[in-house]
């Protein structure tokens, strides 16, 4: 004999949320003309608004940086134009040697050719130059006998 009713709480609640939502989602899709597209569009629109929004203070942060930093660039030298040439022509020509000592195809005639292939050798000239720029940078600003004994 039970004097108390079984009152099964929990079964109880989930039944209601889960009518509470249904009717939710018949209001939305009647209250919104297209139903749920339409509130994917809205979402996806929130979505690419934060990444711009992310993006556009990435670049100000870096701006910001390059403007507190700006006063280090200045000091930096900037290699002189005959250096870039001379730089960039030792490149050229070491890419020239590398591409004739191994004898890779680069021309349409040759047997074994690819696209590909100038994609090598377009790298192989931007290694070369970077290399190149960095050894002449650091011969040009390298310290001189004049400064050391003047700077003691």
């Amino acid at each position: 004999m039970k004097l108390l009713p079984s009152l099964n709480l929990k079964a109880k609640i989930k039944e209601s949320a889960t009518g509470l939502m249904d009717v939710a989602q018949m209001i939305v899709q009647v209250a919104v003309p297209g139903g749920g597209s339409v509130i994917c569009f809205a979402v996806g629109k929130v979505v690419v608004g934060l990444i711009l929004a992310a993006i556009t203070f990435a670049v100000a942060m870096r701006l910001v940086w390059r403007r507190k930093h700006a006063d280090q660039t200045r000091s930096i030298q900037w290699l002189p134009k005959w250096a870039k040439l001379s730089c960039a022509s030792g490149a050229l020509v070491g890419s020239a040697v590398l591409v004739e000592m191994t004898k890779l195809p680069v021309r349409f005639d040759q047997p074994g050719f690819a696209m590909f292939n100038w994609l090598i050798v377009l790298l192989v000239i931007l290694v070369l130059n970077a290399w190149f720029r960095g050894a002449v940078k650091s011969w040009i600003n390298r310290p001189s006998a004049e400064r050391s004994v003047t700077e003691k």
